[in-house]
């Protein structure tokens, strides 16, 4: 079971699978986060999803969670500016907010 083609998640499961060799053997596409829960929770399949996005939908519908011990399973960020300007006052201050987080989580 997967998310639609586009799908951030879709893209790199698609990346990861055909990095050992393999595209993904997908045999049901979903729109949601939600609708791919339920189907899990009915027992239709497994689902490789955030786990911020599914977190009251896994208590809620008794799915088990098993983290993905991989570093390509790691989402990063990038915090992007334009560059013609200095940040204001709030930005500045949510940009260096974010940088020390990231620092302090490793």
């Amino acid at each position: 079971m997967a998310l639609e083609p586009g799908t951030a998640v879709h893209r790199l499961l698609g990346e990861q699978s055909r990095a050992y060799g393999r595209g993904p053997r997908v045999r049901v596409q979903v729109r949601s986060f939600e609708v791919m829960c339920q189907m899990i929770g009915q027992g239709l399949g497994i689902g490789i999803l955030p786990r911020r996005a599914i977190g009251p939908l896994a208590s809620a519908l008794g799915l088990c969670l098993v983290p993905l011990d991989e570093p390509w399973a790691l989402r990063r960020f990038i915090i992007c500016v334009q560059e013609s300007e200095a940040p204001n006052a709030s930005t500045a201050r949510l940009i260096a907010f974010l940088g020390e987080r990231a620092e302090t989580l490793g």
